[in-house]
């Protein structure tokens, strides 16, 4: 056995794992997005641009699961990208509550939060999990009290979405008011162009109106539609029934807290 290499390689991985975790660049980029609010919308629409800029075709490949692009700008906060060797521009991306984010480089961010309204937020994950063959629900009927207590059991539906908002809304408070930005994914889908054009000057990602109206372009929801199969993750025709129950139940975890970031909103 070569030891050598061993310590070698051990002491590398030590190396970049310190570096990435107590790096403190200023100002880099940062998607916070709790799940299903639009986070491969932003990263593809934001890929389609890099792609281009780069002198790639500015192309969207679809399949059931995702979307993807040429070349890929964006990368998750966390220990999947200690290893990685990026240039500039990166952005990244994190579905975590701010207290849970492990990197010091998140502090030193330009940051945007994308937040959804807690009902049809959770509702869209729970159909999410069915596409993905997680969860097995008759979609005819709606998820009753008991039901839905299982299945947030399971996923943490209700943490998780509850959690996100407080710590990135406690974030929010503290930070210089040009640096964090709170954003609803209602405005995301009908002013996507706006949003685009928003996100790449906050960024200031330098992408040209070209480059950003064919990004537009190649995500349009109707052409999406169009080129996707009946399975598609990403466009569906399907709704997750919720009782008014399971509703009450959601919003007296959630509706509060929700409301306290949405009065942070740029697009309020």
């Amino acid at each position: 056995m070569n030891y050598y290499y061993i310590l070698k390689k051990t002491l590398k991985s030590i190396f970049y794992s310190l570096n990435f975790y107590i790096k403190q660049p200023r100002n880099e980029p940062l998607l916070a997005v709790l799940p299903r609010t639009g986070l491969n919308l932003t990263v593809n629409l934001l890929n389609i641009c890099y792609s281009i800029r780069l002198g790639l075709p500015g192309d969207l490949g679809v399949n059931d699961n995702t979307y993807s692009t040429f070349a890929k700008m964006d990368s998750p906060l966390d220990e999947r990208s200690i290893f990685s060797k990026r240039t500039d521009p990166i952005l990244w991306h994190s579905h975590l509550p701010y207290s849970k984010i492990v990197p010091k480089r998140k502090k030193f961010c330009k940051t945007v939060i994308l937040i959804r309204e807690p009902v049809e937020c959770i509702a869209s994950y729970l159909l999410h999990l069915i596409n993905e063959g997680k969860l097995t629900h008759n979609l005819d009927k709606e998820v009753t009290m008991s039901e839905f207590r299982k299945f947030d059991k399971k996923f943490k539906l209700i943490s998780v979405f509850s959690e996100f908002l407080k710590s990135w809304l406690n974030f929010k408070l503290k930070s210089k008011k040009d640096q964090v930005v709170v954003i609803d994914n209602n405005y995301v889908k009908k002013n996507t162009k706006d949003y685009l054009i928003f996100i790449n000057k906050f960024f200031d990602l330098k992408f040209s109106q070209s480059q950003m109206n064919i990004a537009l372009e190649k995500l349009d929801i109707e052409r999406i539609k169009k080129i996707s199969s009946i399975k598609s993750q990403r466009i569906t025709n399907n709704k997750m029934l919720l009782s008014h129950d399971v509703k009450n139940h959601i919003n007296k975890y959630c509706k509060e807290k929700y409301t306290n970031i949405l009065k942070t909103c740029v697009n309020y």
